[in-house]
This record gives C-alpha cells, structure tokens and sequence, in this order.
C-alpha cells in the first residue's frame, strides 16, 4: 500500500517519466482479458477481484505496478513489484526468427508483395532472405512504436531504395557521416545498406561482405555516436533481441514495452 498523501495522478506521472509508456492492465474497474503471464499478469494476482485501476511497466527483469483498489468504502493507492522470467533469445522459441516477431507481436502475415526483382537489380545484389520474410509478413509498419523496417514502401516515407540512393547520393566514402564505412555501391563489398532505425535515431546497417548474404553482420550505431556495434546475426534476430531481450543493450526497447507491437501504415 502506498500513503494517502501521494495521489494516482502524480505517482502514474512519475512513473512514466521513469520506465516509460505503461500497459493498461485495469482501468474501471474491468480487467483486461488480454493479460498474460508474460504481459503484466503477475500484477494482478495480490488483489483479483479489487483492482480498480492498475498501470504495468516491464524493468529489467520485474514489472512494476502503480494502481487503486478497493478498501472499504473508498480505495487505496497500491504499488507492486513482480517478478518476470525475459525470454531467451539463444535461438528462435519455434520456428524461424520472424515467426517469432509474429507471434509476440501478435500478428498474422500480411503477405505483403514486394518487388524484389527491381530492387535487387538497382542495388546489384541479392538482399538477405529473412528480411525479406519479414517485409512480405508484415509489410510497412512500426514495432512497438519505435523501430521502423524498411521495405518497398508506397508512401515512400520507409521506402528502401529510397534512403539507400539518398544516404549514396550523400556519402563520402572517405570522410562521411558513416566512416570507416562506405554506403554500398553496386559491384563492390564492404558497403553498407540501411535496412531499419528506431525513433531515436538509431541505425541499423549490412555490411555487404564476400561471404553467402544470409551470413551479413549487422552493424548499428546511435545517433551521434563514433563507435559502431557488429553483430554476426541476421536483421530478424536482431529485431526480436530489440523487443523482447531487456539485456541487449544500448538498443534494448524491451524494459519500457511490456508487450511487443506492430502497427502497420
């Protein structure tokens, strides 16, 4: 129980400037029937059937609660702490890397048609095969509101081709924003090509080596920041280690998301 003194406002308030965007777990007195074990349901369980109002944020490796029960006549402002197990990302839980994204996004394929043959053509080379799973099952979209794949992409907001020729037009293979890297030029390795960023102005990069496309590193690097990040894993695993795995760090979403989303445009 917390003190009378402190109200629901100021402490959800605080909170939120602390962890986050918090799931609606009770609000009304109504409980979500949507929540899990593995979304917020932990919460719930010390006061079933007495929870007035009840915010869930995912931190490391607890969810914190802030809500209102029922005391007596009026209710009482409670704060929880529950313990969550993060799920492994050794390797995908079933299935592919992207069955994966679809599942803890709850999401069925969109079979979302992309015109690989043009642009492969432009960019002189084959692009990885779970990318291109992933943009063909969920097609242009945001996950947990705040990385962005790019694919072919109608708006032309996310289009692939479209940044790669801008951030090529722009690049500098000897002094620019992406150095030691070069942005990729067809026939060439070495280079990288975009493929996705996160609201923070993260980048998410492949580096295209002489080795079999689906073995591409993956390089990211912050805004603002002189160190790249290489990791020897596809794009998809990557994403889901974003948005599901609080200790893959600096690019982590996953203490502040309690549930992994995808909206689509």
């Amino acid at each position: 129980m917390a003190s009378d003194a402190v109200d629901l406002p100021t402490v959800l308030e605080e909170f939120s400037r602390r962890y986050g965007r918090p799931r609606n777990l009770a609000m009304g007195g109504y409980v979500d029937p949507t929540v899990t074990e593995r979304t917020g349901l932990p919460l719930l369980a010390p006061f079933a059937g007495e929870m007035v109002e009840l915010r869930g944020w995912a931190s490391g490796s607890r969810w914190i609660g802030c809500g209102a029960v029922r005391a007596g006549d009026g209710e009482q402002l409670v704060v929880l702490v529950a313990e969550q197990a993060p799920p492994s990302p050794a390797a995908p839980p079933e299935g592919s890397w992207v069955d994966s994204l679809l599942r803890v996004t709850g999401r069925d394929t969109r079979d979302a048609a992309q015109p690989w043959a043009e642009i492969e053509a432009e960019m002189g080379t084959e692009l990885p095969s779970d990318y291109k799973q992933l943009c063909e099952a969920f097609g242009v979209g945001e996950f947990s509101q705040v990385v962005s794949v790019w694919c072919a992409d109608g708006t032309r907001v996310t289009d692939l081709l479209r940044m790669w020729r801008v951030l090529l037009e722009d690049d500098d293979p000897l002094a620019g924003p992406f150095a030691p890297y070069p942005i990729h030029v067809p026939g060439t390795t070495g280079g990288l090509i975009p493929w996705g960023t996160s609201r923070a102005a993260d980048m998410f990069f492949w580096q295209v080596t002489d080795g079999a496309v689906d073995a591409w590193p993956v390089l990211a690097r912050m805004e603002d920041a002189e160190e790249w990040d290489r990791y020897e894993m596809p794009a998809t695993e990557f994403l889901y280690r974003i948005l599901t795995d609080p200790g893959f760090r600096p690019y982590s979403v996953a203490q502040a998301v309690l549930e992994p989303s995808f909206d689509a445009v």
